[in-house]
């Protein structure tokens, strides 16, 4: 159903009527519009996490990206049974910290950390970032929206990896990390927990904490472009 003129709560709520739906219906929905509007200004984010469809949680990024946590990690492979996690780096925006396996990655450390955060950002991290660390790290909740801009990215005619994705909007990555892809991550690891190779572990921690910084360009890459897109 289309409703013409209404394009935001207040503008529904400013209705007395609206045709398509009754009286009885119109005023159950203005309680849930300002249940929701109470949440939002109290910045309620488990709220929007339980009540808005995961794939229209990106529109609450720019209410939150102040306090998003823009995240990845690396492992060991692809298995969540057989292989392990080696890092989780997070950026805030402002700085990235990384979470080593054997050194600070732990459930405790990992879940008070991310108790600051209001949103998550991943590229594909809700088919593989965050089972991976629940099923890890089950303590670890991510009870807060979740912009996933693999698919997201997809509804604005970005297609293909990560890397890929970059190079279309015009990122580009430091020479020292720019052919380190998913296996050479592995091979990064396994020198450094079998050799101690101390050069590969600071390698594999900037690749993946490229990863995080680029996200929040993408981030705000795909977020304009959604804006627009809703507006045609």
């Amino acid at each position: 159903m289309k409703c013409d003129g209404i394009h935001c709560w207040d503008d529904f709520l400013s209705k007395d009527y609206i045709p398509g739906i009754s009286f009885s219906r119109k005023d159950m929905y203005n309680q849930q519009i300002l249940k929701a509007k109470r949440n939002l200004d109290r910045k309620n984010a488990p709220f929007f996490f339980e009540n808005i469809p995961k794939n229209e949680q990106w529109r609450l990024y720019d209410i939150f990206k102040n306090k998003c946590a823009y995240l990845d990690i690396e492992t060991t492979g692809l298995s969540q049974s057989r292989n392990k996690i080696t890092t989780v780096s997070i950026y805030d925006g402002r700085n990235t910290k990384t979470f080593i396996r054997g050194e600070n990655l732990r459930s405790t450390i990992l879940k008070d950390y991310l108790r600051r955060f209001k949103m998550v950002v991943t590229f594909n991290g809700s088919m593989f970032d965050i089972p991976f660390i629940k099923s890890h790290f089950p303590r670890v909740n991510f009870t807060v929206p979740h912009m996933d801009l693999r698919w997201v990215g997809k509804r604005v005619g970005l297609v293909g990896g990560l890397k890929s994705i970059e190079k279309q909007i015009g990122i580009i990555r430091g020479d020292d990390v720019k052919d380190v892809d998913g296996l050479e991550a592995v091979r990064l690891w396994k020198k450094w927990e079998i050799k101690g190779d101390k050069q590969a572990l600071d390698t594999l921690v900037k690749y993946n904490q490229e990863d995080v910084i680029n996200l929040k360009a993408l981030a705000e890459h795909v977020y304009g472009k959604l804006l627009d897109k809703q507006e045609d």
